[in-house]
């Protein structure tokens, strides 16, 4: 015990000023970076200089220890294990500071896009591809550091090279094993490539109609107009047809049914919609239109086709036009002639209530 104490203390002693010599050296390269920073005033450098710090100050002493390993004596076994530990914590500590400059690249490459930019649509097209993008590389940040990590084990070393001696046993079930990751993988990067939908687009997913809230590597949050939360495989946007409200333009137009008698004189209708979509301010006075759809032996089909410049203003408009023509027969004491009877406010493959607004 006695004749391991000395060299054990020694050793410790020697990492220790190994670690402290590597803390040294992160505040001597930080204070020189600051001020490289001060000078050259950009908001991309300032920041990458402020998120590297905490990473910077795990890395920077165990690469201190990592150079003062070889100059250590400690039992054979004690100094492999640390030898180890040191080899994975600096692993981590660098996917840790690749992974924060990646998030201050993607944080500030989309800070011009933001409520301000001149377009909502560039806005929220420029934010989905940098979130895409950010997420993808984190993911391959941290696989590669998992396997590089796993790779320091002799164990898994071994069964590496007894696979590269199968290669075609091991290529078939490795394509078997991460086929869904791979597929995920290449959807992820189809929509952030061809952006066939964005974050906070209007969209009609398995019947059901609600805004894109988030996109993740595996699946997309499609939040309802009651507030609820779909959630759809990624693969499945990229797979199978679905309705994008918002693509191009928000824009839309609506249409309320109304069936009618035949005294019903049309004209005095079409001035009473033109006076409720003047006066209501869900209208954004692109269409207005009331035509004769439909004539059967009892009535007259009436189509009003009404345009928002959204789908949620677009539900609220409908909404109107429709308790406007539901009011009409109740202005008098008595239904006149000639009175219309709504039928409902709906655009083709609208799920959701006339005039419900998330």
């Amino acid at each position: 015990m006695t004749t391991l104490a000395g060299p054990i203390g020694t050793s410790l002693a020697v990492l220790a000023t190994a670690a402290l010599g590597g803390f040294v050296a992160h505040v001597l390269i930080f204070r020189a970076l600051g001020g490289v920073a001060q000078r050259l005033r950009h908001p991309l450098v300032d920041a990458l200089v402020v998120e590297a710090r905490r990473p910077a100050r795990a890395l920077c002493p165990l690469l201190g220890v990592e150079l003062g390993l070889p100059a250590v004596t400690l039992p054979r076994g004690l100094l492999s294990v640390l030898e180890h530990a040191v080899d994975l914590a600096l692993i981590a500590a660098g996917a840790w500071l690749v992974i924060r400059g990646i998030d201050v690249v993607a944080s500030r490459a989309s800070v011009g896009y933001g409520p301000g930019a001149a377009t909502e649509a560039k806005a929220r097209r420029i934010n989905t591809q940098y979130h895409i993008i950010r997420r993808i590389l984190v993911v391959l940040v941290v696989a590669l550091a998992v396997s590089l990590m796993l790779l320091t084990f002799d164990k898994v070393r071994a069964v590496g090279a007894s696979i590269l001696a199968s290669a075609g046993i091991a290529a078939l079930i490795g394509g078997l094993a991460v086929r869904p990751l791979i597929t995920n993988l290449l959807a992820e990067m189809q929509i952030a490539l061809t952006e066939p939908i964005e974050l906070e687009d209007v969209v009609i997913v398995e019947g059901e109609w609600g805004w894109v809230e988030e996109i993740t590597f595996t699946y997309v949050v499609v939040r309802t107009w009651d507030l609820r939360r779909l959630i759809v495989p990624i693969s499945t946007l990229t797979e199978k047809p679905i309705q994008n409200w918002s693509r191009g333009s928000p824009a839309l137009l609506g249409s309320v049914v109304l069936y009618a008698d035949y005294t019903i004189p049309v004209p005095a209708l079409r001035d009473e919609l033109q006076r409720v979509l003047h006066g209501n301010r869900w209208w954004d006075g692109r269409v207005s239109t009331l035509q004769v759809t439909d004539a059967t032996e009892r009535a007259l089909e009436l189509r009003a086709i009404v345009s928002a410049a959204d789908a949620d203003a677009l539900g609220n408009l409908r909404a109107d036009v429709l308790r406007a023509e539901v009011d009409r027969p109740q202005e008098g004491d008595r239904p006149q002639e000639g009175a219309t009877v709504p039928v409902g406010a709906r655009v083709p493959g609208d799920s959701r209530p006339a005039g419900r607004s998330a």
